[in-house]
């Protein structure tokens, strides 16, 4: 058996003593497709024994992939307009659909003020292909991604999953938090259970009509000056804030010049109280405002992730 992101079983009677090759078939289409580089996800299990594969692999390309259209770039055919919608949205709109999911955005995160627009105007435009005005469409937030891990950064990722967050102003809409299963190093993240289990938790209650059903974590909603801290006030709280650890993370605060500070957070009823002894006249929050939030640990105690916020507007 050879473990890794993969599982490959295998009769054990098939190895002989000696020398024994292994041989696993892939097909890579491109992107992250392959095998993981990691030495550390390679090695051969016998029972409760494992064996690290450590040693250099040999390769041969079996099926080339060739251009049928010299001089077109397929591998970009997608970014053009009308392709993806004609190709895979045009032919199925005779059929009745239940809803949308929807896990997107990375390709758009330096373009994160157009996208304000560019999704509304899809989620609409698909409801109108549909003849349903209130087609349940549903969404994953941008995950964390970070590959030179240098925190934090101007960030174009948290403002795209703030424009992400706009849509919920459309009606029958739920949006996924997925800041907390995400992976810096791996633009794809493995953790996909989490992410399916919150989206059928909107299923549920937007799509299915179980109003009991709590689908989202908590979300900003005002903020009020008190003394030296801010206290902040979440809907979505479902039966409560809880944080995950010892101790609240992932908050920042600044005073009218927007100079940011990491700052302490405590959780007070229903109130996150934020401050920093740094910062004598704070004006502004914000949370999980970074390419990678992974640290960001406000949830509610059912266990559904707060979003990212800040309560400085453009």
């Amino acid at each position: 058996m050879l473990n890794g992101l993969r599982t490959y079983n295998g009769p054990m009677n098939v190895l002989k003593p000696g020398k024994n090759v292994i041989t696993i078939w892939v097909e890579d289409t491109g992107g992250g497709g392959g095998l993981n580089e990691d030495p550390d996800n390679f090695y051969l299990q016998l029972g409760n024994s494992k064996t690290w594969l450590k040693v250099e692999a040999r390769f041969k390309i079996l099926i080339p992939k060739e251009n049928i259209a010299p001089g077109i770039n397929y591998a970009s055919m997608q970014n053009q307009p009308g392709v993806l919608f004609n190709a895979m949205i045009a032919p199925i709109l005779p059929y009745n659909i239940k809803g949308v999911i929807w896990y997107q955005g990375e390709s758009n995160v330096p373009q994160h003020k157009e996208y304000r627009t560019l999704f509304p105007s899809l989620i609409n435009g698909w409801r109108k292909r549909w003849k349903q005005p209130e087609l349940p469409f549903l969404f994953a937030q941008l995950s964390s991604y970070n590959p030179q891990i240098t925190e934090p950064v101007l960030s174009d990722w948290a403002y795209l999953r703030e424009a992400q967050s706009y849509e919920l102003q459309l009606p029958q809409t739920g949006m996924v938090v997925t800041i907390d299963v995400g992976d810096r190093t791996d633009l794809h993240p493995k953790r996909k259970k989490e992410v399916g289990n919150r989206l059928a938790l909107n299923a549920f209650k937007i799509a299915y009509g179980f109003k009991d059903v709590i689908n989202t974590g908590p979300a900003y909603l005002l903020s009020k000056k008190e003394g030296k801290s801010i206290h902040l006030l979440f809907r979505n709280t479902g039966s409560g804030l809880m944080i995950k650890g010892e101790r609240l993370l992932g908050f920042s605060i600044a005073g009218a010049d927007k100079n940011f500070v990491a700052a302490d957070a405590v959780i007070k009823g229903e109130i996150v109280i934020v401050s920093n002894p740094a910062v004598a006249e704070p004006v502004y929050v914000r949370y999980a405002w970074s390419n990678a939030p992974l640290e960001a640990n406000l949830f509610n105690r059912e266990g559904l992730p707060a979003a990212p916020f800040r309560t400085d507007k453009d």
